[in-house]
């Protein structure tokens, strides 16, 4: 997800899936000089490989989603449209005064190879319903050796256009997990004295 335009009263996301858009339209031209300009090579391609590029980015448009998220702020709107292609797909709509708060939240994914942290970021609605702003996992960037979460950079922003909360919900430390058991045995083990202290 990436911020695309603000100012004083609007801010429009936009999903990072427009580079399959571009590689599509690429596939396509690349294909149609194939076809049309085959001099335009040096060595000349043959003509199945310019149809096989025109199918092949043709392809990729249609499929490629772009989620893009608009915050108005004249409209009181927050618009969700999904385009699939060069057709929006579907729409949602929220009014802005009915969002809480900005919440990014880490999850731990352990499955072989792609094992690891993901940034989910999500508007919480004041009827508790959490409305995700992006559905992909994140990566995190390292600049200079320090971690950057872009997730949490644009989360911190929305919340400051919006003057709602940003509220980050990770994973307990190690120390905090060892903690959590040692007082429910605690906890546990006291209850269990009790009903022996009660039998006796």
């Amino acid at each position: 997800m990436k911020i695309t335009k603000q100012d004083q009263n609007l801010m429009i996301l936009k999903d990072r899936n427009i580079i399959a858009f571009i590689v599509g339209i690429i596939f396509v031209l690349a294909g149609f000089l194939v076809i049309f300009k085959p001099g335009f090579f040096a060595n000349q391609p043959p003509m199945w490989s310019g149809l096989v590029g025109v199918l092949l980015g043709s392809f990729v448009i249609l499929v490629a989603k772009i989620p893009t998220i608009s915050l108005d702020k004249t409209s009181n709107k927050l618009l969700f449209f999904l385009r699939q292609g060069l057709t929006i797909k579907s729409t949602k709509e929220y009014n802005l005064d009915q969002i809480k708060e900005i919440e990014l939240s880490v999850i731990y994914t352990p499955s072989g190879k792609g094992s690891g942290y993901s940034h989910h970021l999500a508007f919480v609605l004041n009827n508790g319903e959490v409305v995700p702003l992006n559905s992909g996992s994140s990566s995190i960037i390292r600049i200079m050796g320090k971690q950057t979460i872009p997730e949490k950079n644009i989360g911190a922003r929305i919340a400051d256009f919006l003057n709602i909360p940003f509220r980050e919900r990770r994973l307990p430390t190690v120390g905090e997990t060892l903690s959590a058991v040692s007082s429910a045995v605690q906890s546990a083990a006291e209850k269990e004295m009790e009903k022996e202290n009660k039998r006796i």
